[in-house]
């Protein structure tokens, strides 16, 4: 995703998910995606402990250089998603 294109696009969907798990990805080394990469580090670390809090990842430098570029602003996008989940409370 992070490079704007399916991974493994050039194969079919059954073979591009088998060498997605078997291969691998490819490390994102390029600089310009220093800050996408801390911010999936501490979204990733395997002691919930030591993840930050959804607070504090908001004000990451990769959510804030990249809100509101022609696309919906996160916490707009985390409201929505609790109001639907509130919706689908009711009516199950």
């Amino acid at each position: 995703m992070a490079r704007k294109e399916p991974l493994y696009m050039e194969f079919s969907p059954m073979k591009a998910m088998f060498y997605a798990v078997t291969r691998g990805v490819e490390p994102l080394t390029d600089p310009k995606y220093d800050e996408l990469r801390d911010f999936i580090s501490l979204c990733t670390k395997e002691n919930p402990d030591e993840r930050p809090s959804t607070s504090q990842l908001l004000q990451h430098p990769f959510i804030l250089q990249n809100a509101g570029r022609g696309r919906p602003k996160i916490p707009d996008l985390f409201a929505q998603v609790k109001h639907m989940v509130s919706m689908i409370a009711i009516y199950a």
